[in-house]
């Protein structure tokens, strides 16, 4: 009878152990087929496949799970290369691009010289959504950043001269359906940089020198060109503000358009007060500010209505 009691002891025990240490837990379940795997240390990397159709990934080191994710399709670095992924994004990035900015498991990207596991995740669907879950797997693991790329399927990382990290290249959708559908939206390209704790944008490599003063007119004529058969201001006068302003060029961006509006026509004080709106929706707005200046402020002067 003891021995009975011991034995129903020590069940219970064993059972109370795994239910307060769930990542004593063996990974994975029976039912999910293993897809993906890396390893780097003492960490590795699994994913699987479940019956829900979605992929669970887990984290383990030393053996014991330090963090789980599911998602609708997730990738040890890059998915690039997947099937699923490609057949909805036609433009893939290439593999010499990919091979400036290696992300394999263990890099070190943000430049604090802590090695890196950075897993990719698609949501699938139309135009949605791609993010970086970047991690540090050194001595201790900890999550740093979940880099939500949007549709930006070219976003990637990147080697620029003198930085100790890696950039990460991805575009602002702040303009995403402003006044035109989506597929035709400008889209204007961001660099950021880990830096303080967090990626924020790094403006210093998103400097460009302004554009010549015959590209200006190229782009002027342009504008004329598809406003006089479209009746209305077309995409590409706020395209080229965009890219002048994302490019540190924002005095610029107010001289085209004070040249490029076609004068007499009407709303150009409400068009303009709509875009300053508009551009502070960034969700890189408390960094772009230095590279647009005071955007209230544009505009104040020699407005037609």
């Amino acid at each position: 009878m003891d021995c009975f009691r011991n034995s129903l002891l020590l069940i219970a025990v064993l059972t109370a152990f795994v239910t307060i240490n769930p990542s004593a837990a063996k990974a994975g379940t029976p039912t999910d087929s293993l897809r993906r795997t890396s390893s780097f240390r003492d960490y590795t990397v699994r994913i699987y496949r479940g019956t829900d159709d979605e992929d669970h990934l887990e984290i383990l080191k030393s053996g014991r799970v330090v963090n789980e994710m599911t998602g609708h399709h997730l990738y040890i670095g890059y998915m690039y290369g997947d099937e699923e992924f490609a057949e909805y994004h036609h433009k893939m990035v290439s593999s010499k691009k990919i091979a400036r900015g290696s992300i394999a498991m263990g890099s070190d990207i943000t430049g604090r010289g802590v090695p890196n596991l950075v897993v990719s995740e698609w949501t699938g669907g139309a135009h949605c959504c791609l993010s970086f879950h970047i991690f540090e797997i050194g001595e201790e693991f900890r999550e740093i950043a979940d880099l939500d790329a949007a549709d930006a399927h070219l976003a990637h990382f990147e080697k620029r001269s003198g930085e100790k990290g890696l950039a990460f290249l991805a575009n602002d959708f702040a303009f995403a359906y402003w006044n035109t559908g989506y597929a035709s939206s400008p889209a204007p390209e961001v660099v950021l940089r880990f830096s303080d704790g967090r990626y924020r944008l790094a403006v210093d490599l998103m400097r460009r020198p302004a554009p010549s003063d015959e590209t200006v007119e190229g782009q002027i004529k342009q504008v004329h060109e598809e406003w006089e058969k479209d009746r209305r201001p077309p995409v590409k006068l706020w395209e080229f503000m965009l890219d002048l302003i994302y490019t540190g060029n924002a005095t610029a961006a107010w001289q085209f358009f004070e040249k490029a509006w076609v004068p007499g026509v009407p709303g150009k004080t409400e068009f303009l007060a709509e875009f300053r709106s508009q551009l502070t929706q960034s969700r890189y707005w408390e960094d772009l500010v230095s590279l647009v200046g005071d955007a209230s402020a544009w505009g104040t002067a020699n407005e037609t209505k």
